[in-house]
């Protein structure tokens, strides 16, 4: 009997779908939510609440922190805070109308398109800053106009479109130099990586709306179809690869997060209300592959203190 209750014990985080964690924006507020591998959205919590406009939320690498950009000093900034909205704090002030947040995969520095105070000027830079807001570099670029900018799982690379050239490009982060994948015009919407070699953003292409998953070469790899979409954009995806998070509206004036899974092409309606989705996982605390060792370990010390108990 104790056997077995250590077993379902130590099966207990696998026997229920297993959890990631969302956050998305909605009015200027940031909500946290939880997302099981049958995309039902639940727990969802606002982490602000506060009476300026936040928006634009992502999660640090280890699920620890969350920044987002905020307007309550009376200009957009960039704050970073807990998963449950304790303790935030303005990253650096001197930084204004930021957008585009990422974190390098240390969790130690923030990737931010801004604008600082250069003089009796106000000149853009895209910005790597530590955590403590000191600024580390910043990039400014002369013969293009790079938007949008989504760094890879990895560092290396940063996607952005160029405005200038009407095209998807890729920024190496060693040597900063652009370089465009794809030709005049074949660009879309906002970008997320699904992992180091692969791209994802949606666009309407001749009346219907498309997921593309497009290669650092600019070779498109696959494109789901949205059917009956009006308007789709903002791609999360999951941390397995196996799912996109997107916002995206079917009807006119109804917006709500969908959830495409890659392996059957079926997009869901999760139901939520929401913009700008980022998506983490790691909530389960037992790896599935450190699974049989657990149970083996918890075999091993019961089998100790049953015989222990009986002597």
């Amino acid at each position: 009997m104790g056997i077995t209750l250590i077993l379902l014990a130590a099966l207990s985080p696998f026997l229920a779908p297993a959890q990631d964690k969302l956050v998305f924006c909605e009015k200027g507020d940031i909500y946290v939510a939880e997302i099981d591998v049958r995309n039902k959205i639940r727990n969802i919590r606002n982490i602000t609440n506060h009476p300026a406009g936040d928006y634009d939320p992502v999660w640090s690498p280890d699920g620890r922190k969350i920044v987002f950009i905020s307007n309550r000093d009376g200009f957009f900034t960039v704050y970073i805070t807990d998963p449950y909205g304790g303790n935030p704090r303005p990253l650096n002030k001197k930084i204004k109308d930021a957008s585009d947040l990422n974190w390098y995969p240390d969790g130690k520095r923030i990737l931010v398109d801004g604008k600082l105070p250069e003089g009796e000027w106000m000149l853009r830079f895209l910005l790597v800053v530590d955590i403590e807001g000191k600024i580390l570099d910043k990039i400014s670029f002369r013969d293009s106009f790079p938007v949008g900018f989504k760094l890879s799982p990895d560092g290396r690379y940063v996607a952005c479109h160029d405005i200038l050239k009407h095209n998807i490009s890729v920024l190496n982060t060693d040597t900063w130099q652009l370089r465009g994948i794809t030709g005049r015009d074949e660009w879309g919407g906002s970008m997320d990586w699904l992992n180091e070699n692969a791209i994802v953003f949606a666009r309407p292409e001749g009346g219907k709306w498309y997921m593309i998953l497009l290669a650092l070469d600019g070779r498109t790899i696959r494109k789901y179809p949205l059917e009956g979409f009006i308007y789709a954009d903002y791609p999360a995806c999951s941390p397995d690869g196996n799912r996109i998070i997107f916002e995206g509206s079917q009807k006119k004036g109804k917006r709500f997060l969908y959830v495409l899974d890659l392996n059957s092409g079926k997009v869901k309606n999760t139901g939520v209300i929401g913009a700008r989705p980022d998506w983490w996982g790691g909530y389960t605390s037992v790896k599935p592959l450190n699974l049989l060792n657990t149970l083996w370990s918890l075999i091993k010390v019961n089998g100790v203190i049953s015989s222990s108990m009986t002597r």
